[in-house]
């Protein structure tokens, strides 16, 4: 993998420096940015605002835990001015990017959003599935087993955002005071939402949801003080849960009596199979890994998904 990494690596520094000597007019003068997934990809739109380009490798309505770098995504990166993402299991491709560079000389300016956080350990609970997943590594730069969504916490985000624009405003000091004022619009925009939630959380009775799919939602869930079941923990797409597991959902929603959810993207198979037990509702609990297309295009962001999910949770808890 890093041999063919290297031997990418060079063929995109030899067709860079082609498309910068034919002058296409293409560099407006604006910083560059490039994130992985949809979450990083809106803070840094949001902190930019129009002073920087930004973008997303991972093409709306696609499914993160399969991406694969292209030879035009490995462009992108090398030629960006600040390459943001978030590390872990799921981004284990980037270290062979890296170390491919370090071979060559080279460095990419970089910021990993799990060194902005305080992380926790992939948590397996009760009645849940145990993925293990050789072909997922943990950032070794991280505790072992690391839950790499800590995006999915509203004050995560803002730390994220907030060390987004300083990497931003060193490179470029001219334009220091309109990120921070960006930022600081968002962020209050983004606190708002979560107090909202909070008082959700707070007036409900039942603080338990059940979650019929993967779980990116452990920071979401400490954060509001919500306990949890899932049916599987891990970064693979292709799991599916054992019959235990589907058995133990089946008795936790009878007992409650709530709705259960499923991930974006997720094609709902055992969260159909418990309802088709219990004829409980299903609803979506959006991580914002990505966006579909058409939400992409119309501008959907990362505090429209937390306000989507807020509502989700005033269902779920009453």
């Amino acid at each position: 993998m890093k041999r063919l990494i290297l031997i990418l690596l060079i063929l995109t520094s030899a067709f860079s420096s082609v498309s910068c000597s034919a002058g296409d007019g293409t560099d407006d003068g604006r910083l560059s940015v490039v994130t992985t997934n949809f979450a990083l990809y809106d803070f840094a739109r949001a902190v930019c605002g129009e002073q920087c380009d930004v973008t997303m490798l991972l093409s709306p309505g696609s499914e993160s835990h399969d991406f694969e770098a292209t030879l035009s995504d490995i462009a992108k990166i090398t030629d960006s001015d600040l390459f943001v993402y978030i590390g872990g299991e799921s981004e284990d491709w980037i270290g062979d990017i890296f170390d491919s560079l370090d071979s060559m000389g080279e460095e990419i300016n970089s910021m990993c959003a799990l060194d902005s956080v305080e992380t926790f350990a992939e948590e397996i609970t009760e009645g849940m599935t145990h993925v293990h997943d050789d072909s997922c590594e943990i950032d070794h730069d991280h505790e072992d087993e690391a839950d790499e969504h800590v995006w999915t916490s509203i004050p995560n985000a803002v730390a994220i955002m907030t060390d987004i624009k300083v990497r931003l405003a060193e490179l470029d000091p001219t334009i220091a005071d309109k990120l921070e004022e960006n930022t600081r619009e968002y962020s209050e925009q983004l606190f708002a939402i979560d107090e909202e939630i909070k008082s959700v959380v707070e007036s409900a009775e039942n603080k338990t949801i059940i979650v019929a799919d993967r779980f990116p939602f452990r920071y979401f869930a400490e954060h509001y003080g919500l306990d949890y079941y899932a049916a599987f923990s891990g970064c693979s797409s292709d799991v599916e849960p054992t019959l235990d597991t589907v058995n133990f959902l089946i008795e936790r929603t009878k007992e409650l009596s709530v709705p259960i959810f499923v991930i974006e993207f997720s094609d709902g198979t055992t969260a159909k199979a418990v309802q088709a037990e219990t004829g409980c509702d299903i609803l979506c609990l959006h991580s914002a890994h990505n966006v579909t297309r058409e939400d992409f295009e119309g501008g959907i962001t990362y505090a429209d998904i937390m306000r989507r999910n807020c509502d989700a949770l005033k269902i779920a808890l009453n």
